[in-house]
């Protein structure tokens, strides 16, 4: 909610240039839910994605299925998710099918204003067999290899860029 003292316009016309000449007061606020049953629904599961691209693998080659997903939702969020995904990982039947690794593409982009923007991607490496090793080297899609990544910790654990 704000307050203005008085509206000017600038150059001709009657559209698009009604301007606030003074604002006495702004207001902000950020509102978020953090019951467990909103982070529970917000946190989407690849479950779909993973068994509709099961249905196009050829029985006589090994398989490996890459998904990309956004994470504009917030770290609880992601979290949640995550857990959906490992569940729905460890139901895979390695018997019954020829699906080996699964990489999980979380990708986060920023538009900070003295930037023109700022792009993080997190990969997870998932498979329904114990293996020790993915078979990809190089896992990022978007982000190049030289970026300054970390290995270690998910884009959304990371602080904000400034």
């Amino acid at each position: 909610m704000w307050y203005a003292r008085q509206f000017l316009r600038i150059g001709e016309g009657e559209v698009s240039n009604l301007y606030v000449d003074d604002i006495r007061n702004a207001f902000a606020i950020y509102w978020s839910c953090d019951a467990i049953e909103t982070l529970w629904a917000k946190a989407r599961d690849i479950r779909r994605q993973v068994f509709d691209a099961m249905q196009q693998f050829n029985t006589d080659n090994t398989a490996v299925i890459h998904i990309g997903m956004e994470t504009f939702d917030g770290p609880e969020v992601e979290k949640q998710r995550l857990g959906k995904i490992l569940n729905t990982i460890q139901n895979i039947d390695p018997q019954t099918t020829n699906l080996r690794w699964i990489f999980c593409h979380f990708f986060q982009a920023y538009s900070p204003p003295d930037e023109n923007w700022i792009f993080d991607e997190t990969v997870s490496s998932m498979s329904p067999y114990y293996a020790p090793k993915p078979p990809l080297e190089i896992r990022l899609m978007v982000v190049p290899d030289d970026a300054d990544t970390a290995d270690d910790m998910s884009h959304w654990e990371r602080p904000l860029p400034v």
